[in-house]
Formats: structure tokens, sequence, C-alpha cells
């Protein structure tokens, strides 16, 4: 009888420690291997025994699936008593496609399949991936990838613009995943045309709100009560350090790294960033140093107890859950803090990231370094906060006109 086996190959563990797994069908001292696509995971997450792995529900779906696919191919053999070729069967698996006809390849099921339910995405990106589904199941449910063309995107913008009444920036990344889909469908083969050539999606801005270099002093001259201390401390940290919340949340005194540098100790602070996977690493400043506890560092201990403790120990998908939880709590009690601190903006936790550029930049720091610093992929997306500052620079001048 084949077998079929889940592998994990550590020797090709990546700069982020994660490891490819690959299926293995053994019969008859014959044996092929083939990497599963796009499926990377930390060994220390992979049980050899039961085959799985121990923090990720939907990827152990997709791993037996695969198990399951295999198996039946050799069940065939069996039954047709026809010789079982490890090679042969993992390449029928591979290779084998849904054979319907492109007019029934409904929109809606292909973005579920390939993006809403692919366990290789991030919790946050599968997210806004099922916010997408709704709105096309409430504009065009019967949808199919052959349709979509650039008048029927045209049609799309309008009703999300006039219908919706979405803001410019979230109307872009919603047409950002219908070409995504077309895409990914036309280079899998689904549909022999992409229709999409030409489409134009205009640069809008996020509404970018952050605190001035005045107010961001006002802010740190503040002295909450000993409830919201914790919480306007990690607001102060995000400022210094243009970190997110949902990495924020997480940062453990483990993060903090002691280096030596010129006979002197220099505090790093290092992690990976969970919207990206991109890993950071940063010199503390003096003003993000004294907000954390020096007898902590190398400890497991979260630095802010924005999530408890226990639930570093979650799943992928459970602890960011936990996460947007805590981010809403937070917003909450920092609505309070900076009420009673005299700021009159309405903020939010993420406006301290947007802080973070904004000052960077009033302060002198190149455009690369920034990026680097905030872990932005494009450089495009670095240079949006250059029209906040320019828009404050506006502000400043016009107020001349008052002399």
């Amino acid at each position: 009888m084949a077998k079929v086996r889940i592998i994990i190959n550590k020797s090709k563990k990546d700069r982020m420690g994660l490891c490819p797994l690959k299926v293995r069908v053994t019969q008859n001292g014959q044996r092929k291997e083939v990497y599963l696509p796009n499926i990377k995971i930390e060994p220390r997450y992979w049980n050899a025994t039961k085959q799985r792995v121990t923090n990720n529900t939907m990827l152990n779906i997709n791993i037996q699936k695969t198990i399951n696919s295999l198996s039946q191919e050799i069940y065939k053999c069996m039954a047709q008593e026809v010789d079982i070729k490890p090679g042969e069967i993992i390449e029928k698996v591979k290779t084998r496609t849904i054979r319907v006809k492109v007019s029934s390849l409904n929109a809606i099921d292909y973005c579920k399949a390939h993006f809403f339910n692919d366990p290789n995405l991030v919790y946050s990106t599968r997210k806004t991936y099922g916010s997408f589904i709704r709105l096309l199941e409430e504009y065009d449910p019967k949808l199919t990838l052959d349709k979509i063309d650039l008048n029927w995107t045209a049609n799309f913008r309008e009703y999300l613009l006039t219908e919706k009444k979405l803001a410019h920036y979230t109307i872009n990344t919603r047409l950002k995943h219908i070409r995504r889909i077309c895409k990914h469908a036309y280079e899998k083969k689904v549909i022999s045309k992409y229709l999409l050539e030409g489409l134009k999606i205009k640069q809008a801005s996020a509404n970018r709100k952050h605190l001035s270099i005045e107010q961001l002093r006002t802010l740190e001259a503040y002295k909450p009560e000993p409830s919201l201390e914790m919480t306007c401390k990690a607001f102060l940290f995000s400022c210094f350090t243009g970190m997110r919340f949902s990495d924020l949340a997480s940062l453990t005194y483990k993060n903090i790294i002691i280096k030596e540098h010129n006979r002197s100790k220099e505090f790093r602070l290092q992690y990976c960033m969970k919207k990206t996977n991109k890993q950071i690493d940063l010199m503390l400043c003096q003003k993000a140093f004294n907000l954390i506890s020096l007898d902590k560092l190398g400890t497991d201990e979260l630095i802010f107890n924005l999530i408890n403790q226990e639930d570093l120990n979650l799943s992928s998908d459970k602890l960011a859950m936990k996460i947007e939880s805590a981010n809403a709590l937070a917003n909450k009690r920092f609505k309070v803090v900076y009420k009673n601190a005299g700021l009159k903006e309405h903020l939010s936790f993420h406006c301290a990231r947007h802080t973070f550029f904004c000052i960077a930049l009033e302060l002198g720091v190149d455009l690369v370094s920034l990026r680097e610093l905030g872990g932005h992929s494009d450089l495009k997306v670095t240079q949006e906060y250059l029209k906040v500052t320019d828009n404050r620079k506006n502000e400043a001048m016009m107020k001349f006109d008052k002399i």
C-alpha cells in the first residue's frame, strides 16, 4: 500500500525562520516528493506524528485536502489494478483543474476559494477580501470572471461612490481587489483573456490624522490616571517607533536587543511585521526607551499588556481577533486620554504611526531611510506623507494673512 506523508524541510529555513512543507508518496521503494505551493511554517508548530500544524486550522484543512486527493488517486489505481507510480499520482493531483465553462465561474466563489480562504494570507488581508465579497454579493451576485471588463469596473466604481458613499481610498482598494482576482484567474489559465488592460486606479490619499510636534509634547507632559497609563505609553511608543497596533500588542521584552556600539550599549527594536512579514530592525530613541522597564529586558513578558500573556499561544487567526478587540478597546481608552490632555482632534491608535512618519519628515529624515524604518514595501506609500506635511506648511503660510 502506498503511503502519503507531509514532511517539513528544516534545511530550507528562510530568514524569518519559516520552513516549507512537501508531500511525499512512497510505494515499493519508489519515492516522489513535491513542495506544497506557497506554504511555509515555523518548525515548532509542526506535529509530524499527527501531520498537522498546531496553530492554523485553515492550513490543516488545506493539508488534509492534499492528502485526501492523493489517497483517492492511489485507491483508483488499486481498484483498477494499475501499478501505483508516485510521480504520476502527484502530477495528476498537482495539475488537476476543475473543468467547467468560463461562463460558470462565479467571481464571488473564486474570490472565496483563492483569497478569503487562503491560509497563506494574513487574517487582516482575508478580512478585507471578506468585506469585498459582501459588496459583490450586494451589487452583482451572479457575476462571472469573463464579464469583468473596463465597463463593468467603471459601473462598479460608480456604485461604490454614489450608492455606498465610500471614500476614494476605500474604492481604490476594492478596485485593486478586482484587478488582483482577474490577474490571478488569467495567470492560472482559468480565463483566456485579461479584460482589465489599461485600468487606471488613481492614487487617493487616506485620512492620515496625526499629531504635530507641539501636540506630541502636550501628550508627553500629560499624566493620565493609573488605569490609562499603559494605553498612553503604548500610543507614545508607536509615535516614536512607527509600530502598528497589531505589532505593538504582541511586543515582548525579547524584541528589545542590546548591542555594543562604539563601546556603549545600543538598544534595538527587532520584530516581524504581522501585515507584511517584513523584518524590522531599528535603534530605539531615548524617548521610546524611557517608556519601557529596563529590568524586564530579555523576558517573554508583554511590554504594554494590551492583550493577555496567554493570548500569544493562540493560533494566528485567534490571536489576530484578540488584537482586533484590544484595538477597539484601546481606541476607547485613548479617547479619554487625548480629551483630558486637551487635544481636540478625534484620534485613533493608528494616528500614532502617521505621527511617526509626518514628524520624521518635518525633522528632515530622508524618504528612503523612513521607508525602511516604517516597513513600507513601496516608496510611493512613504511619499504620501509628504502631501500631509505640505498641507501643514500651507496652513502655516495662510496664517500670515491674519497680520
